[in-house]
């Protein structure tokens, strides 16, 4: 039998800070880490030497919040952890942003900090801030890495491949969502051994199985139970990526209507186009008081987070509706009004269920009481749509659903863009995943994210507004530097086009001052150094001739959509108006 490896730890001479970051690194490949993004620093030398030496995937990002933004787009279509490092000091508060939205997304992200000792800290050295436990309620766990002499080799291999494996199953596998190590590294960082072929791990680390993730049969049975019971009932499915085929069955057995947001992943594909329960206009609907009134359920079943819909929000929160919320971990219950918060996984939950429900329900009047106006609504939006020339957030929307091509991944950023899929895309058989980060909900790091979604290899677009555009500029570079395909669809308004929707609006010269923030700026000619093809488009048919030239094209396709902000705002209530006097006309 072939001794193990000599530990890394116990080479002569070496760098006790590489040689911890060995063992660490060793042990997060077996653990099957793939991937690293970093950016650049001198205090996280070990840790990128390390990973380069066991030859994962690396990106350098010149700017850290691009950096977090990246490793969350990466780790969410990989679905797997990404280990993101930084340098000391600053480096490491740029992380929070991204590290916030991984948390309320549930996306596993390895969040490494190098640090100084502690003898470093609390006395002025520079660069060097407070980082043990830096965010706090934010990450699901965080660990602060004690030093290690070259003396105390099999110690700190043991206590680092536990570490290793504590750390992967809090971001992986006992719960999801982004995980802190803070790693102070002691001078010398390096030594001669740096680039050497590196060895295999000298000690494993320990295994770690998942909690259950289904309820007991009887839970199970007493669940199915109260679903069976209710007629008036509502399955809706918003804010994170779901398991289409069981949630959307179940809806089918218990002859409810399935209110399914882009993001959600139930609104396009084959299992879309043929569901007899899917409601895709809900945002119009639920804006008809009369319609809010007769379709109170009487129990919402809940998988996911809260969706971008007012309309949606506003109408479950309503005292006399109870609410099931299915999550595994979290808590997506702003309104504090959930019944029951049911701990399972949504596939085995909807499956489980089925089971005991069946499927031989048959009064389907309640739910078509929902479908036949959720479809007469989209049909009047198609055709609106379809004959309007002007170009604001529901045509620019409608047009860029329209040129994804089977299997790509639609990125859409915040504030409108999000509510513009959600109220005018309706459903479609081309099976298309929607990502967005609606878990913090914020505009920062939108291109960040989509070029990391992107670099997971699918054909993808990004469908974003002019402010957060320019709040991540930075992203262009690292598109430009690495080489990436995106094609990125920005709506120029000049300024905040929310606000033009709130009460805000009606301040007058104080509302374009201090909320729209007209910026001025051209943004092709921005980022026209640092794209592959920068273009301007001003009509609908220009529109749809660069979206389909950019999606054959490749690299970085930046198409800037000039809209005015006062008359996208009013083409937009018009059209709803339109659209709501369809809701009253299908009235049976």
């Amino acid at each position: 039998m072939n001794a193990p490896p000599e530990s890394p730890l116990a080479e002569a001479g070496a760098s006790a800070s590489l040689a911890a970051a060995r063992a660490f690194v060793a042990a997060l490949e077996h653990l099957g880490v793939r991937h690293l993004v970093a950016a650049p620093g001198s205090r996280s030398a070990p840790l990128v030497l390390a990973a380069d030496e066991r030859e994962l995937a690396t990106t350098m990002v010149h700017d850290e919040r691009s950096a977090a933004f990246f490793a969350l787009g990466l780790a969410r279509e990989t679905d797997r952890p990404v280990l993101l490092a930084c340098t000391s000091g600053t480096a490491a508060a740029n992380f929070l942003p991204a590290v916030c939205e991984a948390q309320l997304s549930a996306v596993p992200l390895l969040v490494v900090t190098a640090d100084r000792p502690p003898d470093a800290r609390d006395c002025h050295a520079p660069q060097t801030i407070e980082q043990v436990n830096l965010f706090a309620n934010h990450a699901l766990a965080s660990f602060d890495v004690p030093t290690f002499s070259p003396a105390e080799r099999e110690d700190a291999e043991r206590y680092l491949a536990a570490l290793a494996a504590r750390a992967h199953a809090a971001a992986a596998v006992d719960g999801r969502g982004p995980v802190h190590v803070n790693f102070p590294f002691a001078e010398p960082l390096l030594d001669r051994s740096v680039g050497r072929k590196a060895d295999a791990p000298h000690t494993a680390p320990p295994t770690v199985t998942a909690a259950p993730a289904r309820l007991s049969g009887e839970q199970t049975a007493a669940l199915a139970q109260t679903l069976a019971s209710v007629r008036r009932g509502l399955v809706i499915a918003t804010g994170r990526a779901l398991p289409a085929g069981p949630i959307g069955r179940l809806a089918e057995a218990l002859g409810w209507p399935l209110v399914a947001d882009p993001v959600s992943g139930l609104r396009f594909g084959s299992d879309a186009a043929a569901s007899t329960s899917l409601v895709d206009a809900y945002d119009v609907l639920l804006r008809d008081a009369r319609f809010r009134e007769s379709h109170r359920p009487d129990l919402v079943l809940t998988f996911g987070t809260p969706s971008a819909s007012k309309a949606l929000e506003t109408f479950v929160a309503e005292d006399c509706i109870r609410r099931i919320v299915v999550c595994e971990r979290d808590w997506p219950d702003p309104y504090h009004g959930a019944d029951t918060l049911v701990r399972a996984h949504p596939a085995t939950l909807a499956e489980d269920l089925l089971a005991g429900i069946g499927t031989d329900r048959r009064d389907l009047a309640w739910q078509q009481s929902w479908t036949r106006p959720s479809a007469a609504v989209r049909a009047a939006v198609a055709r609106a749509l379809a004959a309007e020339t002007e170009l604001f957030g529901g045509t620019v929307a409608a047009d860029v659903a329209a040129a994804m091509t089977d299997g790509a991944l639609l990125f859409v950023g915040n504030s409108m863009p999000i509510r513009d899929v959600d109220t005018w895309v309706g459903r479609a058989p081309t099976h298309v995943e929607v990502r967005a980060n609606r878990g913090a909900n914020g505009i920062d790091g939108v291109t960040s994210t989509a070029l990391g979604a992107a670099a997971a290899g699918r054909p993808t677009v990004l469908l974003t507004g002019d402010v957060s555009f320019l709040h991540d500029l930075g992203a262009l570079v690292l598109a430009s530097v690495h080489g990436l395909d995106l094609v990125v669809v920005v709506v120029n308004d000049d300024g905040g086009g929310i606000f033009s929707h709130l009460p805000q609006a009606a301040l007058g010269e104080p509302f374009e001052r201090l909320f729209a923030t007209p910026h001025g700026r051209n943004l092709s000619a921005i980022a026209d150094s640092l794209a592959t093809r920068c273009v301007r488009v001003e009509n609908r048919r220009e529109l749809g001739r660069q979206l389909d030239r950019a999606l054959r094209e490749g690299g970085l396709q930046v198409v800037e959509v000039l809209a005015d902000r006062t008359r996208s705002a009013a083409l937009q209530r018009a059209h709803l108006a339109a659209t709501l006097a369809t809701v009253e006309s299908a009235r049976p």
